[in-house]
């Protein structure tokens, strides 16, 4: 293989393997399902039991919070909201908590103030609604609903567990509904990665799903599940998977039209979600393309280096006084010594006739060069050896053997055709034996003239 074409197979496999750990959570993200964390069907008891045996201890506080801008609930999510009402009552131990835009920024401002600049900052009214469901979650504990989601049966079993979180395709999870302890460390490392990850990326969508929204939340996730935990009982996520979450008998939560927040973007990052497959596909034959186009380019630019070489050579006298040289070391194992006789003596027509005052060939080295070329003409092996030779750069520019595939016409000579594999390897097993060779025929000389 040659050199440049192994430094370009190099440096392609340094920005794909960069490319790769820069995204290496989200790579994760899709083979971790969170199976082992999932809120078992049979965990969860009837919709009418009543034992307290099999609902299991209360370890979250019976607290339902909800945000919107004001007072005022629209009209399509007065429905959804009543229903969790009408099912939390406080009667039943429970309290509701409606976050208004006014009410959340006092609460940052009042508890922690050292995120109220960060808060007044975003620049979607949405990422100021998702991060306030990770401060009072973290403050008060309770359950945070969406406003599109409306209760489908009492909430009282998932209380008993430290803290969970909804699963949501194809990948992750979603933080629409969530529920914790008061100070779970889950939600601390949420509330703590807020500010890092205030960032814009040019696209509304885009931008709320990595800072604040479900994807933010997901990479937490990830990174504070493969935390150690002081008490594994309490403070291990669990997982509401679908089926839990809506649209069976046992389901907890039913759900609505929303989604309000979505602006013109979002219909394209929704096609992609539908379509990660194919675009996957896509992208890595459009990458291999790219790479292989990039490397035809290179080889393009190879041979017409190689050109203007060649045309430099076929103008220089000495060259062919290089070429005789590497032409009998090429020849000689291949022949025997009799291909010695005819290359010497076109070496020695080369190297004696000195250049025209012109600077063109000599017709000594003109005959010098036409002697090689009746040497090859019946020996088209070797012609096309040394052109693989010269086409895979494997000596050095002395021993390039220009002067044998050009004359001093002023046409260009004709393109070599690319070496095969085989050319390759045995031109780079006489490059590696000719110092060996030299040596041998050095060592020999001086034992000769030891014994004179």
């Amino acid at each position: 293989m040659r050199r440049s074409v192994g430094i370009f197979i190099l440096c392609q496999a340094l920005i794909l393997g960069s490319l790769v750990y820069s995204v290496r959570w989200l790579l994760v993200l899709l083979v971790d399902t969170g199976a082992s964390d999932a809120i078992k069907s049979f965990e969860i008891p009837g919709v009418n039991s009543t034992n307290d045996h099999d609902i299991g201890t209360q370890r979250i506080p019976k607290i339902i919070h909800q945000t919107w801008k004001n007072e005022t609930i629209p009209e399509i999510w007065r429905e959804p909201q009543q229903t969790c009402l009408d099912l939390h009552t406080p009667a039943n131990g429970y309290e509701y908590k409606l976050w208004t835009d006014a009410s959340s920024r006092d609460f940052i401002a009042r508890e922690y103030t050292w995120f109220l600049d960060t808060f007044d900052k975003y620049a979607y009214n949405i990422q100021r609604a998702d991060a306030i469901r990770y401060f009072i979650l973290l403050h008060y504990g309770g359950i945070y609903i969406d406003l599109d989601d409306g209760c489908a049966r009492s909430l009282d079993p998932l209380l008993t567990y430290g803290a969970f979180v909804r699963k949501t395709r194809p990948t992750g999870i979603s933080n629409d509904i969530m529920g914790a302890v008061p100070g779970h460390p889950f939600f601390r490392a949420a509330v703590e990665q807020l500010k890092p990850m205030r960032r814009s990326w040019h696209m509304p969508y885009l931008t709320v799903m990595a800072s604040t929204g479900p994807l933010f939340l997901s990479l937490v996730w990830l990174w504070y599940k493969r935390q150690p935990y002081a008490d594994a009982e309490r403070d291990v996520v669990r997982i509401l998977w679908a089926d839990e979450y809506m649209g069976k008998p046992w389901s907890f939560f039913l759900h609505y039209q929303g989604s309000s927040w979505h602006d013109g973007d979002s219909g394209l990052f929704f096609w992609m979600k539908r379509h990660w497959v194919a675009l996957f596909v896509l992208g890595w034959v459009i990458g291999l393309s790219a790479i292989a186009g990039l490397w035809l380019l290179s080889q393009r630019l190879q041979q017409q280096r190689r050109l203007r070489r060649r045309r430099l050579s076929s103008t220089n006298p000495t060259s062919q006084a290089y070429d005789a040289e590497a032409s009998a070391f090429f020849t000689s194992d291949r022949d025997g010594r009799g291909s010695y006789e005819k290359l010497d003596t076109a070496s020695s027509s080369s190297t004696a006739a000195p250049p025209s005052s012109s600077g063109s060939h000599s017709p000594t080295t003109g005959s010098a060069v036409a002697a090689f070329r009746d040497y090859f003409t019946h020996r088209p092996d070797d012609y096309q050896h040394l052109k693989a030779v010269e086409s895979g750069e494997m000596l050095s520019r002395r021993h390039t053997p220009s002067g044998l595939l050009h004359t001093t016409s002023t046409h260009p000579p004709a393109r070599s055709p690319s070496p095969s594999p085989a050319a390759i390897i045995n031109a780079g097993a006489h490059m590696l034996w000719q110092p060996v060779a030299r040596a041998a025929a050095f060592a020999r000389s001086s034992l000769d003239r030891q014994r004179l």
